[in-house]
């Protein structure tokens, strides 16, 4: 199974995305509407924390998913095709 250790890059990268998405949250519970900017400001402000949460929740799903991939892979490699399964390889 793969570990923490085999990719420096992944922890770093869930822990960023993370912190995105809780960045993402507190600007949505600050209200950005309320305050008395013109409209356009506002939907600016909402789409990019939009933006965020979504930068924010692909950069875990690709961490995470890259880790979970190759343990997948490492466990698929091991496994051997029941007798009579027409999944060959």
């Amino acid at each position: 199974m793969a570990r923490w250790s085999d990719d420096p890059l992944t922890p770093i990268g869930i822990l960023v995305g993370a912190f995105l998405i809780v960045a993402a949250i507190g600007t949505f519970a600050t209200a950005p509407w309320q305050y008395h900017g013109s409209t356009a400001v506002t939907v600016l402000r909402l789409v990019g924390t939009v933006g965020m949460l979504a930068v924010g929740v692909g950069l875990i799903y690709v961490a995470w998913g890259a880790r979970w991939l190759a343990a997948r892979r490492a466990t698929a490699d091991r496994v051997e095709p029941q007798a009579g399964s027409s999944n060959t390889r």
